[in-house]
């Protein structure tokens, strides 16, 4: 039955992850946020760095709550959110997991929202059970998207993060 709903949310993990340093959490989403409506180049570059941290933090056992605090409802980063929920609620690990970014863009900004893209990188990384048994093995994977932010109320959200398609 655990190795079933976790391999469902391995499942989950590649469909959000092609779809979507010390840790500064979501208080530096709000931090960003609590400057104003306008959301400078360097402001929205930094909250997607904060977002992959707290992507990280969730992987490395910490919790969902702050990166479920700094994702939009709608987003499509919701599926990354819960699968990381689900794989660590039985006590479950994500092995070597790690995000990274690079190539980071500012692609426009407005009064309460940017776009933001990046390459994305994840390392290569097990999933194991709570006694180590390994129930699945991912490879490292790159990909480049476009985050878009929002202010909602006093913090930074991701609203949605929406795949680049490769024109090569």
């Amino acid at each position: 039955m655990y190795r079933s709903r976790l391999a469902a949310a391995v499942a989950l993990m590649a469909v959000a992850v092609g779809a979507c340093a010390e840790t500064p959490k979501a208080a530096e989403l709000q931090e960003a946020a609590a400057k104003g409506p306008e959301m400078s180049d360097s402001d929205a570059t930094q909250a997607v760095f904060d977002y992959i941290d707290l992507v990280n933090d969730a992987l490395a056992g910490e919790g969902t709550s702050d990166l479920s605090a700094a994702t939009d409802p709608g987003c499509t980063c919701n599926a990354l959110v819960d699968m990381i929920a689900k794989g660590l609620a039985g006590g479950g690990e994500f092995v070597g997991a790690e995000f990274s970014a690079s190539k980071v863009t500012v692609t426009s900004t407005e009064p309460g929202q940017a776009a933001v893209r990046a390459t994305v990188s994840i390392t290569a990384y097990e999933i194991q059970t709570p006694d180590g048994l390994l129930l699945e093995e991912r490879p490292a994977e790159t990909y480049v998207a476009t985050y878009l932010l929002h202010t909602d109320g006093d913090a930074w959200v991701v609203a949605d993060v929406k795949p680049v398609e490769d024109k090569s």
